[in-house]
């Protein structure tokens, strides 16, 4: 009785691979740490060669950022859209000081400069340094500031001169813009343009001097610490007849004060009298602390 044993046919084919893998696994391993540091000499010959190319042969690439800016985004066209509207220069003037005592334009020592500017801006405030330039001088730069939608006085006050200067213009020197986008900030300055004004002006003039009597009202719910306010005195044809500047200690919640401007010099009775607020209602420091029973809004 012949007994046959089963084998399997894959069992020839393996022996043979391993027997290959035995007689060339050296061979093998130096293939592969041939092909590894072949990958890695061409890696390190790549960054190099960029890092050269970046560093000496192309230097300046801001070209291809222009070019891409250009193509992909308007930067120009946003920023005119986002960018301010220049300010207003409605008139400029020079005034006899309310110091000097002569009526003639000729013998003055001593002029006020005014400009009246508007910012036609929503949600941009603008400080500016400023001085008005004549022909035979100049006054010292001072800074002034104008809130959006604003109408304000810019002006210098007791500037030596030999006669009081023509053809006055307005020099803005520098601009501070300042973009305001809480719109909180913007709702508390349209309430207080609003809340403080001018309730009564009269002129007295006895023929050799004049002085000016006006009231400011407060129907807010603060205080107003150490305000400032410029008084034009105007013809009709819009020429500035006389300049003058008050300070107040404070102005009550719900309250008024009365003010004086006198100039030793006579001014006409019948004019226009304007009163423009320095006052810069986003400093909360010109706020006095209502009482307690008082909502406080900043």
């Amino acid at each position: 009785m012949v007994i046959q044993q089963y084998q399997d046919p894959n069992i020839n084919r393996w022996l043979k691979a391993g027997y290959w893998f035995s007689a060339n696994k050296y061979k093998l391993y130096k293939i592969l740490i041939g092909v590894l540091i072949g990958v890695s000499v061409i890696f390190w010959f790549y960054v190099i060669f960029t890092v050269v190319k970046i560093a000496f042969i192309e230097p300046d690439q801001s070209y291809l950022y222009t070019d891409l800016v250009q193509n992909k985004s308007p930067v120009l066209e946003i920023h005119q859209k986002q960018a301010p509207e220049p300010i207003i220069i409605k008139t400029t003037d020079s005034a006899s000081s309310s110091s000097e005592i002569s009526s003639s334009s000729l013998t003055v020592k001593s002029a006020d400069f005014v400009s009246i500017i508007t910012n036609p801006n929503k949600n941009w405030l603008v400080e500016v340094d400023y001085k008005f330039v004549w022909i035979d001088g100049e006054t010292d730069i001072q800074r002034g500031l104008i809130l959006p939608m604003h109408e304000q006085a810019l002006a210098s006050f007791g500037v030596s001169v030999s006669g009081l200067p023509n053809s006055v213009t307005l020099e803005i020197v520098n601009y501070d813009w300042q973009r305001i986008k809480d719109p909180k900030k913007l709702e508390r300055i349209e309430e207080m343009l609003n809340v403080i004004t001018k309730s009564e002006s009269n002129i007295i003039n006895n023929g050799k001097s004049a002085v000016l009597k006006y009231s400011i009202s407060n129907t807010s719910i603060y205080t107003i610490v150490d305000p400032v306010f410029i008084v034009t005195v105007s013809r009709f044809t819009g020429d500035i007849a006389a300049v003058g500047i008050n300070k107040a200690v404070e102005i009550a919640s719900n309250e008024s004060i009365d003010l004086e401007k006198r100039w030793l010099h006579s001014v006409s009775t019948n004019l226009e009298v304007k009163v423009y607020p320095v006052i810069n209602y986003l400093d909360d420091s010109v706020y006095r602390i209502p009482s307690r029973d008082v909502k406080i809004r900043f």
